[in-house]
């Protein structure tokens, strides 16, 4: 099952916001404002730098609109 986007966030990676570590922290920021647990963001971290780039990108899609 996958998790909600949200939709207001979306990032164009082509420029500086793609960077892993701007992805990750907009990932983070978002789910914490959304309420999600430390335990479900570490998670989700862990997931998204547990293999390469893409596989980030992937994970991160879940979260936000990727362009």
């Amino acid at each position: 099952m996958s998790e909600p986007k949200f939709a207001s966030i979306e990032l164009d990676i082509s420029g500086p916001d793609g960077n892993a570590y701007v992805i990750i922290g907009v990932v983070k920021t978002i789910l914490e404002q959304a309420g999600y647990s430390e335990i479900k963001i570490k998670k989700v971290i862990e997931n998204m730098t547990s293999s390469n780039y893409e596989h980030l990108l992937e994970v991160a899609s879940n979260y936000i609109t990727i362009k």
